[in-house]
C-alpha cells in the first residue's frame, strides 16, 4: 500500500499549490465515546498546498466481537476530497484483526479556504465499532510493515515523516474514573511491572505513552480489588515520566507513572 501511495501522490505536481516547507505530519486516534473514535492529524508547521495520500492501520484483539463501521471524514476532508475507505478486507493475523484505511486527495486546502497551523490537530473524522467494544488502536507492527501498511503521508506529491502519537480525549472529565477508584504507582525495569490500586474489579484496558507523546505499548490487565501488580506491554527504554491510559465500561483514566532502574 505504500507503494500505491507513492505512485499516485506524485499526481499531486499536476495539481497547483503553493510553494513552502512541508511539515511533518503526526496521527492520533482519541476514543469520543465507547464506541466511537477520532482520527486527527498535527502538522509541525503551517500548511496549505495539496494533501495528496494518505495511509494509516487500525489493529485490535481478534478475540474481541465487534468491528468497524465506515469512516465518516470530516467537512473539511471532504473538501480536500479525503474520504479514508478500507483497502480490501479486515485481515486476520494471529491474534489481531486489521484493517488498512487509504484516501487520495482532490485539491489543495488554499483552493478550499483551509490552511493548518504548526502544532494544532486537524480532524479527520470519525469511525464507529459495532457489535461490540474492540480495544481499537491505530498502530504500526511487524504486519503493517511487510503489508505496506505503515503510516504514510504524501504532501504535493512528497512523503512526509509522521508518528502515531497520544492525544488526550476531549470528554476525559466526563469519563474518568473518580480519584479514590483508581491509582497507578512507580514503573520498574527490568519486567516493567506496574502496581495498580483500585476499589472494586476491573477488566481493563490500556496504552502506555512515553515523554515524547507516543503510543509504545498496549494490552488488557484483569484488576482485583486492592494492590496488585501488572506487567506492562511496550517498549520503555528509558527512564522518565510516562503515561498510562486505562479505560473499561465507557470510563476512562489517565496517570502518570515513573520508569525508574
Amino acid at each position: 500500500m505504500r507503494k500505491i501511495g507513492t505512485l499516485l501522490g506524485t499526481f499531486a505536481f499536476m495539481v497547483p499549490s503553493v510553494a513552502q516547507d512541508l511539515p511533518d505530519v503526526d496521527i492520533t486516534l482519541v476514543q469520543l465515546q465507547p464506541n466511537r473514535y477520532e482520527v486527527r492529524i498535527r502538522p509541525d508547521g503551517d500548511f496549505n498546498g495539496f494533501f495528496a495520500s494518505i495511509v494509516f492501520t487500525f489493529r485490535w484483539s481478534t478475540s474481541m466481537s465487534g468491528t468497524l463501521a465506515e469512516f465518516a471524514p470530516s467537512p473539511a476532508m471532504m473538501s480536500l476530497g479525503i474520504y479514508p475507505g478500507i483497502s480490501g478486507d479486515e485481515v486476520v493475523s494471529g491474534q489481531y484483526t486489521y484493517a488498512p484505511f487509504v484516501a487520495f486527495g482532490a485539491t489543495s486546502l488554499m483552493a478550499t479556504g483551509q490552511a493548518w497551523t504548526a502544532g494544532q490537530e486537524v480532524s479527520m473524522g470519525t469511525i464507529d465499532v459495532i457489535g461490540g467494544p474492540v480495544d481499537l488502536a491505530l498502530v504500526e507492527d511487524d504486519w503493517t510493515a511487510v503489508n505496506n501498511a505503515d503510516y504514510y503521508v504524501s504532501l504535493g506529491g512528497v512523503s512526509v515523516p509522521g508518528e502515531i502519537y497520544f492525544s488526550t480525549p476531549t470528554t476525559l472529565d466526563e469519563l474518568s474514573f473518580s480519584p479514590d477508584d483508581l491509582q497507578v504507582l512507580h514503573l520498574d525495569a527490568p519486567g516493567h511491572w506496574v502496581r495498580v490500586v483500585a476499589a472494586t474489579e476491573r477488566d481493563l484496558r490500556y496504552v502506555v505513552i512515553d515523554p515524547a507523546g507516543r503510543t509504545i505499548g498496549q494490552g488488557r490487565m484483569v484488576v482485583p480489588e486492592g494492590s496488585s501488580d501488572h506487567r506492562l506491554n511496550g517498549g520503555l527504554t528509558a527512564d522518565g515520566i510516562y503515561l498510562v491510559r486505562l479505560w473499561s465500561e465507557g470510563r476512562e483514566q489517565v496517570m502518570r507513572t515513573f520508569l525508574t532502574r
